[in-house]
C-alpha cells in the first residue's frame, strides 16, 4: 500500500514538470518591452523586432501574425469602437494611416477628410465596417495598416490617451501643467494657449488636434512631455495596444510560438551587426587607404595582410597602377565584408591584442623598463628631443619633470652631470608611459630618421626582450604563427653566429620546442625560456636583426591596424545615429567593455567640461538641455543640499531677481494649497485678508494666489511657512515641479553658475549620474548639438566629444576581443536573466533545450 501510495506521488509530480510551464500575456508584455533589451535591438518592442529581423527557415513567429491579428478585429467589429474612439481622441498616427488607404482607394484628399470627419462625430462604425472589410482583402492595404503598427512608438498612444485624460478631469496632475508645456511645446502664448485648451475641453475636435500637432513635433525633443508620460495616469490606450497585447496573449499561449520568441531572442547579436555595418561603410568609404594598408604589410611573406591581398583578389592585373588595383581591392572586400560575417571578423581580427602581440608586448615592457631600469632610463634622458619634435611635445604636456625642474634646466643638469637619479627616472617613466598608451605617439617614435632615435628605439626594444618573459613569448608566438620572414632570418643568424645549445636540434625545432613548452604553461623558469630572450635580444640589437625587428612592429602597430582605426573613427564620428548606437547597445550590456567604458566617458565628459556646458545652455533655456539634465535636479534638491539652502535664503533675506521670486510663488502656492498643507495655511492667509470671514475656502485659495503670484506673500512668510515641516516639504515639491514641468529650470541654472561651490556641487552630481545612467552621455551632448548648432564654439565642442567617444570606442582592443570571441557580446545573458525575472526559470530552460535539440522538442511538443 505504501509503495502504491508513492508512486501515485512520484507520477503526479512527474505529470506537473511534464506539463509545460504556464506564462500569462501581462507577463511577456512586461518582458517585450524589457528596457534594457528593447534599448539594445532598437525597437520599442521585442516582438516588433522578430518581425522585422525575419526568421530564415520554417519559423511560425512571422509578421503574417500580426496581419491575422489586425484582420481578427476587423472580422468580429472589435476593432470598429476602438478606431472610433482614438479618432475622437485625436491620433493623428491612425488617421494618417486612414487617409493613406483612402487614397490607396483612389479617393481624393478632401473626401478622405470628410470621410474622417463624419467618423469623429458619431457615424464612425457605420461608415468605416465596409472600408475597413475590403482593406482586410486587400495586401496592399494591409500593408499600410501593418506600418501603422509597426512605426508609431508606443510611447505615442500614452500620449493621446494622456491627453484625453487630462481633457475630461482625470489625471493626477492638474490642467495647469498640461497646458503650460503645450503652450512651450507649440510656441503659443498663454492666453492662446487658455484658449485652445478650452475650446478642446468642450469638445472641439479642432483644437484637440491642433494640441495634438503640437505635441506631436516636439514630444521626442521638448522635455517635460516624457515626463508628463511618466508621471500621469492614462486610461486604457486603444486600437494599437489592443492589437499588441492580442499578438502577447497569442505568443503566450502557443507552447511552439513562445519557445520561438525566447530562442530567436537569444541568437539576437545587435552590437555586433551594428559594428559589422560600421566596417562595411568604412571599406566603402575609405577602402583605397586601407589597401594601402594592407599592401604596406603584405611585403612580409606569409603574414595576414599578404594572405589578405591574395585572397581578396588574386586575378589583380600584374601592370595595374597602384590607384586601379587598391579600387579593386576596395570593390572585392566590400562585397566580401557585406556577405560574410567570418569575413568581416577576419577584418576585425586586426583591432584586437592578439593581431598586435609582439607590438604591444614590446611597448609594454619599455614601458616597464623605463620605469624601474636606471641604465635604459639614461638613454631615454640622454637624448633631445626624444624621438621627434612631436614627440617631445605630447611628452611634455605629460609633465615629465620635477616640480621646480623645466626642460632647460633638465637639459642643463644633464650635460653637467648633476641630474638626479629620481629626475631620470620620473622623465624615463613619463616617456615609457606615453609610448605604451598612444598608438600616435609609437607611431611618431617609429618615423624619426635620426641615428640617434634609431639607436635608442633598437635598445629599448632589445632591454624590453631581454627583460620581461611576455614581450619574449609574444615575439616566439609571432615568429612561428605569422612571420616567416622573421623566423627564418633569425634561425639563419642563430645557426651561423651562435648555434644552439638544445641538444643538437636545428634552430627551428628548438623554436617549436619552446612553443610547445608555452602551449603547456611550462614556459617560466625554463632555461630555454633565458636562452631565447638572450639570443633574440642580441639578434635584435644587429643591423640585419633589426630591420626585420623594426619591420614588423612598423607594420603591425601602425601600417595597417592603424590606418583601419583612423578610417573607422572618421566614419563613426561623422554618423552621431551609428555612434550613439553602439554607445546605448554596449553601456547597456553588463556582460560587455561597457562596464569599463562608463568611467572612461565621464572621464571624458569632465574633461571637455561637458557638466559646465550642459549649465550654460539650461541658463539659455535651451529644452533639450533642460531635458538632458532633468535627472539632476532630484539630487541637486534633495532636502538640506546646498542648493535648497541657497533658495531658501535668497527670499527669506530679500534677494531674489523677479525670476527666482515667480519659481518661489509657485512653490509656495503648491504648498499652501495642497491638501496636507491648507490647514496650516489658512489662518495665515486670514490674517493677509481683513473681510476673510466673508469669504468662502475656493475664494480664499484664489486671493492667495493672486497675492503670492505679485509677490505680497513672499519674502518674511516664506520664514514661517518653512518653519512647518509639512510645508516645507510641500515648498520643495513645488520647486522640483515648477522647474521640471513649467519651465523655470533656467532659474536654478543661473544660480548655480553665480557661484564655485555650487558649480562644484552640480559637476559632482553629474558625475554620479553618469556612472549610474550613461546613457545620459548621448542626451547631454545631443543638446549642445541641436540648439547652438549656429555657435561655432558649440559645434566645436560637440565634434571633439563625438570624436573623442568614437577614438574610445575603435582603439578599445578588449573590445574587439569581445566581440569576436562571443558575437552575443552578454545579450544573450541578458535575455535569459531578464526572462528568468519575468517569466522563470522553467521556461528559460525550455528555450535552451528546445536550441540545443529541436528535434527532441518537436517530438514532445507534437506529443
Amino acid at each position: 500500500m505504501k509503495t502504491i501510495f508513492l508512486l501515485a506521488i512520484h507520477l503526479f509530480v512527474s505529470s506537473l514538470y511534464s506539463q509545460p510551464p504556464t506564462v500569462t500575456a501581462k507577463q511577456l508584455d512586461e518582458l517585450d518591452r524589457a528596457p534594457s533589451l528593447t534599448h539594445a535591438l532598437g525597437y520599442d518592442r521585442i516582438l516588433k523586432w522578430l518581425f522585422l529581423a525575419g526568421q530564415p527557415g520554417n519559423g511560425r513567429l512571422r509578421i503574417e501574425l500580426l496581419d491575422q491579428a489586425i484582420r481578427k478585429g476587423i472580422a468580429d467589429r472589435s476593432a470598429l469602437p476602438l478606431i472610433r474612439a482614438d479618432l475622437l481622441r485625436g491620433d493623428d498616427e491612425l488617421r494618417d494611416a486612414i487617409i493613406r488607404l483612402l487614397l490607396h482607394a483612389n479617393h481624393s484628399p478632401a473626401d478622405a477628410r470628410t470621410f474622417l470627419d463624419a467618423c469623429a462625430t458619431g457615424r464612425g462604425e457605420t461608415l468605416l465596417r465596409p472600408f475597413l472589410d475590403l482593406a482586410a482583402g486587400d495586401p496592399s492595404a494591409m500593408n499600410i495598416l501593418r506600418g501603422f503598427f509597426l512605426k508609431t512608438p508606443e510611447e505615442w498612444p500614452d500620449l493621446v490617451a494622456g491627453l484625453d485624460a487630462a481633457l475630461a478631469g482625470g489625471t493626477n496632475l492638474s490642467a495647469s501643467i498640461w497646458r503650460q508645456t503645450l503652450a512651450r511645446a507649440s510656441g503659443l502664448d498663454e492666453k492662446e494657449s487658455v484658449d485652445l485648451w478650452n475650446r478642446a475641453v468642450q469638445g472641439g475636435a479642432e483644437a484637440r488636434g491642433r494640441m495634438l500637432q503640437a505635441f506631436r513635433m516636439h514630444w521626442m525633443d521638448y522635455y517635460p512631455l516624457a515626463r508628463l508620460l511618466r508621471e500621469t495616469t492614462v486610461s486604457e490606450p486603444g486600437w494599437h495596444r489592443r492589437v499588441w497585447r492580442d499578438l502577447m496573449k497569442k505568443v503566450a499561449d502557443d507552447p511552439e510560438l513562445l519557445c520561438e520568441y525566447g530562442t530567436r531572442l537569444q541568437q539576437a547579436a545587435p552590437l555586433h551587426g551594428e559594428i559589422r555595418s560600421l566596417l562595411e561603410e568604412t571599406v566603402r568609404r575609405a577602402g583605397a587607404e586601407i589597401a594601402a594598408g594592407c599592401e604596406a604589410g603584405a611585403v612580409i611573406p606569409d603574414s595576414r595582410h599578404a594572405w589578405l591581398c591574395r585572397q581578396i583578389n588574386p586575378f589583380r592585373e600584374r601592370y595595374a597602377s597602384a590607384e586601379r588595383r587598391r579600387e579593386q581591392f576596395r570593390t572585392a572586400l566590400t562585397r566580401l565584408v557585406h556577405e560574410s560575417t567570418d569575413w568581416a571578423d577576419a577584418i576585425l581580427w586586426h583591432l584586437t591584442r592578439p593581431a598586435e602581440a609582439a607590438a604591444a608586448a614590446t611597448r609594454q615592457a619599455i614601458r616597464s623598463g623605463l620605469a624601474d631600469d636606471i641604465a635604459a632610463a639614461r638613454l631615454a634622458a640622454g637624448e633631445y628631443p626624444l624621438f621627434s619634435a612631436e614627440f617631445q611635445e605630447k611628452l611634455e604636456a605629460l609633465g615629465p619633470y620635477d616640480p621646480g625642474i623645466t626642460a632647460g634646466a633638465f637639459r642643463k643638469a644633464w650635460n653637467n652631470g648633476s641630474l638626479e637619479r629620481r629626475s631620470i627616472l620620473k622623465y624615463a617613466s613619463a616617456a615609457g608611459h606615453l609610448l605604451a598608451s598612444q598608438d600616435e605617439a609609437w607611431s611618431e617614435a617609429f618615423k624619426s630618421q635620426t641615428e640617434d632615435a634609431e639607436r635608442l628605439l633598437r635598445s629599448l626594444a632589445a632591454i624590453a626582450i631581454k627583460g620581461d618573459p611576455d614581450a619574449a613569448a609574444a615575439w616566439l608566438q609571432t615568429m612561428l604563427a605569422n612571420n616567416s620572414l622573421l623566423r627564418d632570418n633569425f634561425c639563419l643568424w642563430m645557426d651561423k653566429n651562435r648555434g644552439c645549445q638544445a641538444g643538437g636540434l636545428t634552430s627551428l625545432h628548438w623554436l617549436r620546442r619552446l612553443d610547445a613548452q608555452l602551449q603547456q604553461g611550462l614556459w617560466i623558469n625554463q632555461s630555454g625560456v633565458s636562452q631565447f630572450k638572450t639570443h633574440f635580444a642580441a639578434y635584435a640589437q644587429t643591423e640585419e636583426g633589426w630591420k626585420w625587428v623594426r619591420l614588423h612592429l612598423a607594420i603591425e602597430s601602425f601600417a595597417f591596424p592603424n590606418i583601419l582605426r583612423r578610417q573607422l573613427v572618421q566614419t563613426l564620428a561623422g554618423d552621431p545615429k551609428r555612434l550613439w548606437r553602439i554607445y546605448d547597445i554596449t553601456v547597456s550590456m553588463p556582460a560587455t567593455a561597457g562596464t569599463a567604458w562608463t568611467p572612461s566617458f565621464c572621464r571624458l565628459a569632465l574633461a571637455h567640461q561637458l557638466p559646465l556646458w550642459l549649465l550654460r545652455e539650461v541658463s539659455r533655456r535651451n529644452p533639450a538641455a533642460a531635458h538632458a539634465a532633468g535627472l539632476l535636479w532630484d539630487a541637486l534638491l534633495e532636502p538640506g543640499s546646498s542648493v535648497l539652502e541657497t533658495l531658501r535664503q535668497s527670499v527669506i533675506l530679500h534677494a531674489a531677481p523677479s525670476d527666482l521670486r515667480h519659481l518661489h510663488a509657485l512653490a509656495l502656492d503648491f504648498a499652501c494649497h495642497a491638501p496636507a498643507g491648507w490647514n496650516i495655511w489658512k489662518p495665515l492667509a486670514q490674517q493677509a485678508f481683513p473681510d476673510w470671514k466673508q469669504k468662502t475656502d475656493e475664494q480664499l485659495r484664489m486671493l492667495s494666489s493672486s497675492l503670492i503670484e505679485k509677490g505680497g506673500l513672499t519674502g518674511d512668510l516664506l520664514q514661517k511657512v518653512l518653519q512647518d515641516q509639512t510645508l516645507a516639504e510641500s515648498w520643495r515639491r513645488g520647486i522640483l515641479r515648477a522647474v521640471k514641468f513649467q519651465d523655470n529650470a533656467y532659474v536654478l541654472a543661473d544660480i548655480l553658475l553665480r557661484r564655485a561651490d555650487l558649480r562644484a556641487e552640480w559637476a559632482k552630481i553629474a558625475q554620479q549620474t553618469l556612472d549610474r545612467e550613461p546613457c545620459l552621455m548621448r542626451q547631454m551632448v545631443e543638446s549642445l548639438a541641436r540648439q547652438r548648432a549656429g555657435e561655432s564654439g558649440a559645434r566645436a565642442a560637440v565634434e571633439r566629444l563625438r570624436c573623442g567617444m568614437a577614438g574610445q570606442i575603435v582603439h578599445d582592443r578588449i573590445f574587439f576581443e569581445q566581440i569576436l570571441a562571443d558575437r552575443q557580446a552578454g545579450f544573450r545573458q541578458e535575455a535569459a536573466r531578464q526572462a528568468e525575472l519575468i517569466l522563470g526559470k522553467r521556461v528559460v530552460a525550455g528555450w535552451v533545450n528546445s536550441q540545443s535539440n529541436p528535434q527532441q522538442t518537436k517530438k514532445k511538443e507534437s506529443s
